[in-house]
């Protein structure tokens, strides 16, 4: 065998070589962005979650204190205008009203 064909085959040794490196150097990035993107979808439904959790729990605070400003106006309805309780059920009328 000559020298122009050892070299040449050589070459395509080291080409092959290089292609497979690179051909794993590329699987193994595809598996990391997979990766990522899974983590990505697993934190976006983790917040997409936290945050309807929340507004679930905003909505129920409000509901409850619509029901509670209710019972207590019906309560107020039957005391007398001096009552202590009367005074107390107001004071409470507010804080429920009040924001958080």
């Amino acid at each position: 065998m000559d020298t122009l064909t050892r070299t040449r085959q050589e070459i395509d040794a080291l080409l092959a070589s290089l292609r497979s490196d690179l051909d794993a150097a590329a699987a193994a990035r595809a598996a990391e962005l997979d990766r990522r993107e899974a983590e990505l979808a697993r934190a976006i439904e983790h917040t997409s979650q936290d945050a309807a959790v929340q507004a679930a729990y905003r909505q129920g605070q409000a509901t409850e204190r619509r029901r509670m400003r209710q019972l207590i106006g019906v309560q107020l309805e039957h005391l007398a205008p001096t009552s202590g309780t009367r005074i107390v059920l107001q004071t409470l009328a507010r804080m429920v009203e009040a924001p958080e």
